[in-house]
């Protein structure tokens, strides 16, 4: 599309602008930034506490848990916080892209909807992990 004396153009003015200090990051950056560590702080919370499912599970004998049901309590309880503060954090950001116009209101509910998709799918995974491994604990009993 471009010759490469465009490209080049075209680099050397993105770099005038970098320079003039034009790109100063938009308040919402560190907020996103901020959210998706915490989801993924919450994504690894998960799949270990998932993990420690299954490894309580497998035991032949519920009698020698090793503490497992109370780190799994434990874990299940700061899971349930972290997704709790990524909700509070997600709605403050909703509020802030209702807020921006432009292309950059569009590119916030754009980042908005992707971070609202992600803690969907944790949370699914919570509850799946959650509700089977209750069954699983219940059936055991009976």
């Amino acid at each position: 599309l471009y010759s490469e004396d465009a490209r080049v153009s075209l680099l050397r003015e993105d770099e005038q602008d970098l320079e003039a200090g034009d790109s100063v990051a938009p308040a919402w950056a560190g907020k996103v930034e901020g959210l998706n560590y915490q989801i993924s702080r919450a994504e690894k919370k998960v799949e270990e506490l998932d993990s420690l499912h299954k490894r309580h599970l497998s035991r032949p004998n519920m009698d020698d848990d090793d503490g497992e049901e109370k780190q799994i309590q434990k874990l299940t309880q700061e899971t349930t916080a972290m997704f709790s503060s990524c909700q509070r954090q997600l709605k403050q950001l909703q509020l802030q892209s209702s807020r921006s116009s432009g292309k950059e209101g569009v590119i916030v509910r754009n980042i908005v909807i992707n971070l609202v998709n992600r803690m969907q799918d944790i949370t699914s995974k919570f509850r799946l992990s959650q509700g089977d491994y209750l069954r699983r604990i219940k059936a055991r009993e009976e």
